[in-house]
């Protein structure tokens, strides 16, 4: 009989904190499982993840909100996150960015709440690269981008400056412009100059002293905000020619 007793005396304080733990929204899930989850004050699950044998993120990481609907979703690879989307509140996919050593690299994704692709571009080392492609909610591709324009001003004889004036030819004040090429030839990097903007565009400023000849390629990048907040890329070369000689 007091065997019996000593038994139910301690079923019921494991069972009591458990239900504790559920409360106040403690990771309930035993040592030895790959999984690990958390709850809101309700008992509802706030999130899970997936674990390996180091106990470090591997697999699939999801977080809900109260009312049970998804908002973001992670993949990891040995503790390293390799993507990452939040959702929209009807649960479908909002962004989805791909990551490498915690930073953008890959294709980097937006949906409209339907679920259809709204744009597509590619990231290296954080930084976005040409082939920006967006979608009209029909799933048309859209075209309608601004053409980059680089043109050189020769005020040699009056201010002794050559200026290159690098800007989009429409809505240029949504444009940052630099000096330099791509990375691999697609990609912004911090090896780009960026170039001061007078007037919505960007200028770049040479003072050749007298005698200068300069024969010289140049090349310029623009980077344009669409009204969808998304990143046009585009490079143009320039063949800079100036002759100060006489």
């Amino acid at each position: 009989m007091k065997n019996k007793l000593t038994y139910f005396i301690v079923l019921f304080s494991l069972i009591s904190c458990d239900k504790i733990d559920s409360f106040l929204g403690k990771d309930d899930t035993p040592e030895n499982s790959n999984v690990v989850k958390s709850y809101y004050d309700n008992g509802k699950l706030k999130s899970y993840y997936t674990i390996n044998e180091l106990r470090q993120k591997h697999g699939v990481a999801k977080s809900f909100n109260q009312k049970g609907v998804l908002t973001k979703s992670f993949e990891y690879v040995n503790g390293e996150k390799v993507k990452a989307m939040t959702h929209y509140e009807n649960g479908n996919p909002l962004l989805e960015i791909n990551y490498k050593n915690e930073i953008k690299d890959g294709l980097l994704k937006r949906y409209y709440e339907t679920g259809q692709v709204e744009s597509e571009i590619e990231y290296k080392e954080n930084f976005p690269g040409i082939g920006l492609k967006e979608y009209t909610k029909s799933g048309q591709l859209k075209t309608n981008y601004p053409n980059l324009i680089v043109k050189g001003l020769d005020r040699i004889d009056v201010n002794g400056k050559y200026i290159i004036e690098v800007y989009f030819d429409k809505n240029p004040g949504r444009g940052t412009y630099y000096l330099g090429e791509l990375a691999e030839g697609k990609y912004l990097s911090y090896r780009l100059e960026k170039l001061e903007r007078s007037n919505y565009r960007g200028q770049f400023i040479l003072k050749p002293p007298p005698g200068a000849v300069i024969m010289e390629k140049l090349s310029f990048v623009g980077e344009f905000k669409t009204p969808t907040g998304n990143k046009y890329i585009v490079q143009k070369n320039f063949n800079l020619a100036i002759d100060n000689s006489y």
